[in-house]
């Protein structure tokens, strides 16, 4: 539906500690970190869950990453063009 209504997720979702991390596990924060940023620093090992949450956040805000479910392309309708 997203895609035929050419609905841009970035506008209506940003993932933060409340709405979306703390609800995943570490490992997938620490994937999703890793897609947006590359590669993290062993610190972010270390931390606990909220405090991991909250860092994705920060990291991750600039980035304009969303989680897979809702990335969606937005192509514009091809043109017809008839022959003449």
């Amino acid at each position: 539906l997203a895609t035929a209504l050419h609905i841009n997720m970035r506008n209506w979702f940003a993932p933060t500690a409340e709405s979306f991390f703390n609800r995943i596990s570490r490992k997938t924060i620490l994937a999703a970190i890793n897609e947006a940023t590359g590669p993290h620093g062993p610190a972010l090992e270390k931390l606990g869950k909220r405090e991991l949450a909250l860092r994705a956040e920060q990291l991750i805000a600039p980035t304009g990453w969303l989680p897979d479910p809702l990335r969606v392309q937005c192509h514009e309708p091809a043109l017809a063009i008839a022959a003449e």
